[in-house]
């Protein structure tokens, strides 16, 4: 009994937009859930207890294959694995001559597909244990068959040995109804085009391509039905396909007729698209830098956002900091600084009592050397004047004492009043006060020397008269 074997290349990706990271999650979601990202799957076929025995591969860069892991991402976060597809895509895109435009077909996605009564016969436990040793090696042919005929070189292989490059990645899907091989094929060729053309050139091109790829399973040993040409883009078991077989040979017919027409009316759009891109290109460009000056606005803003909250948490801290700093400055002015100024004043005082002293005494030298010499002259003077009123009272001692003696009243006076005396040395100092007195009084009232004087005068008047006659 032969079994189907079917491909389909009618899925399209461009190279921007939504889509392309939307449809690389599709197929690399049992990695991507793996490492903890879950993303929404709109194919109502899915089996999600089963999306974990799924096989995700990308290419590694060396001719194999790899298991895609989480990697860093621009700020730091972890991005999904299904993000390694997408890098190995734009590393393809990098040997390009010309940036991709933005509508270009990025990827060709495609599904090898083994007959489902395949596995019903061969492979029976497939939803349990997976796929057994049979069933990997016709998958592996059939990757094998890919590398070779979507290589960027293929057109000048001479020992049949291909390179996987165009070979982005590839699952296995066993979380759907059959098992199935999703393959990922970006038209990059040899002289550094991105160009779907150059590998699926018509009709009678992918004949050709569904031919090779039965022939490549017939090789090692999977009963494949030749017969069978129609594309494969329904999946149909073997009897549909061969009810379909004589209509898919009748329109394939039909169909290189219309790849005549359709090659010339390719190149009339080609010379129509040169002209279009030629007038959009300026638009393009400015929409892309505008584009990328947005993303790049969005990512500052985010990297900015932690720096923003960092300073107004520092603001509040710098503010709590301020107002506890500014009520422990009130508590030290209230209660510190009273004690502080006491102790700053008794220090300067006992710091300058010394010098105080110092001034003290020289100010007392200096006045006592500029005062000295007047205090000297005064008592000198006092001194003359109290010799001078010694030597006068001597003169006249006799003459006092006749005139005691003649009166016995003043007599009896002087006597009470010379017992009142004192010492000598106050007596001189008596003397000058009295002298100074006596000249500062002598214009307001007699005193007792006056009138002793005017009466000694009387009695030498009265003896000398005694004596004329």
């Amino acid at each position: 009994m032969s079994y189907t074997a079917t491909f389909d290349a009618s899925h399209k990706v461009k190279v921007s937009g939504g889509h392309r990271v939307n449809f690389m999650r599709h197929i690399a979601r049992d990695a991507d859930e793996k490492a903890g990202f879950k993303f929404p799957q709109r194919n109502q076929n899915i089996d999600p207890a089963r999306t974990s025995m799924n096989i995700t591969m990308v290419n590694d860069g060396k001719g194999g294959w790899r298991v895609p892991v989480p990697t860093p991402g621009a700020k730091g976060a972890l991005r999904p694995p299904s993000a390694e597809l997408d890098d190995y895509l734009d590393s393809r895109f990098a040997t390009l001559k010309r940036k991709p435009k933005a509508d270009a077909v990025a990827l060709r996605p495609m599904i090898l597909q083994l007959d489902p009564k395949w596995f019903d016969e061969h492979n029976q436990d497939w939803r349990v244990n997976g796929l057994n040793h049979l069933a990997k090696t016709y998958i592996d042919a059939q990757l094998g068959w890919a590398a070779l005929e979507f290589s960027p070189d293929r057109r000048n292989l001479k020992d049949r040995k291909a390179s996987n490059a165009n070979l982005v990645g590839y699952s296995i899907h066993l979380d759907e109804t059959s098992p199935q091989l999703q393959l990922m094929f970006a038209p990059v060729t040899d002289d550094g085009r991105l160009s779907q053309k150059d590998f699926f050139k018509g009709p009678g091109d992918l004949k050709r391509q569904h031919k090779e790829h039965r022939q490549t399973l017939a090789d090692v040993g999977y009963d494949v039905e030749f017969s069978v040409t129609a594309l494969s883009k329904e999946r149909l078991s073997s009897s549909e396909f061969a009810k379909k077989a004589d209509e898919a040979r009748a329109q394939e017919q039909e169909n290189r007729e219309w790849s005549e027409e359709l090659d010339d009316a390719d190149r009339t759009n080609d010379e129509w698209g040169a002209e279009l891109m030629a007038q959009k290109k300026a638009q393009d460009a400015k929409a892309r830098e505008l584009v990328d000056r947005e993303s790049k606005l969005h990512e500052s803003e985010a990297a900015l956002q932690p720096l923003v909250a960092e300073i107004e948490q520092g603001h509040a801290d710098l503010k709590h900091e301020q107002d506890k700093f500014g009520q422990e400055q009130r508590i030290w002015m209230s209660e510190k600084l009273p004690k502080l100024r006491k102790n700053v004043i008794s220090k300067a005082e006992e710091d300058a009592k010394p010098l105080i002293l110092a001034e003290i005494e020289h100010v007392s030298a200096q006045a006592k050397a500029e005062i000295q010499p007047q205090l000297d002259t005064m008592i000198q003077q006092a001194k003359d004047e109290a010799n001078k009123e010694s030597r006068r009272l001597r003169k006249v001692k006799p003459d006092v004492q006749r005139y005691l003696d003649a009166h016995p009243k003043v007599k009896e006076h002087f006597a009470a009043w010379q017992s009142k005396q004192p010492e000598p040395e106050a007596q001189q100092r008596m003397v000058a006060t009295v002298a100074k007195v006596q000249k500062d009084v002598a214009a307001k009232e007699p005193s007792i020397f006056d009138t002793f004087r005017a009466d000694v005068n009387d009695d030498e008047h009265d003896s000398d008269r005694d004596r004329g006659h």
